[in-house]
């Protein structure tokens, strides 16, 4: 028997996600990132805040010939659904630090750039 249930991921731990993936976790893959929409909402003075206030930001794939991605709040909403349908050894453990008590300790750059994977393609590819 499978149980849904919902879990919220406060944006804190969102902009954690993406500042960790920003500062060091996809730097070997992402070789641009940049401001795509703007914000809806105030409140976002970086890149990284921009998919949480209604924006967007959009990152280039140095690994697959300058491929460009725009994140959002939608493209957010789906790697974290994606990361929780991980099975151990597809990168579970990332996921379980994201909700595990939301504890942003837990967030490092591994996590972050499994995250921003999650978000572009669904999976792991790189790393």
């Amino acid at each position: 028997m499978n149980i849904q249930i919902t879990l919220t991921v406060p944006e804190d731990v969102i902009d954690n996600l993406l500042v960790s993936a920003f500062e060091g976790g996809s730097n070997y893959w992402v070789t641009e990132a940049r401001r795509g929409r703007k914000p809806t909402r105030k409140g976002a003075e970086w890149v990284s805040e921009w998919p949480i206030h209604g924006g967007s930001f959009i990152i280039v794939d140095g690994e697959d010939d300058g491929k460009e991605y725009e994140i959002g709040s939608k493209e957010l909403k789906k790697g974290l659904e994606a990361m929780s349908e991980w099975k151990e050894g597809e990168g579970a453990h990332h996921f379980q630090h994201i909700v595990g008590g939301n504890d942003a300790g837990q967030i490092d750059a591994d996590t972050g750039d499994a995250f921003l994977q999650a978000c572009c393609f669904g999976k792991l590819i790189y790393g």
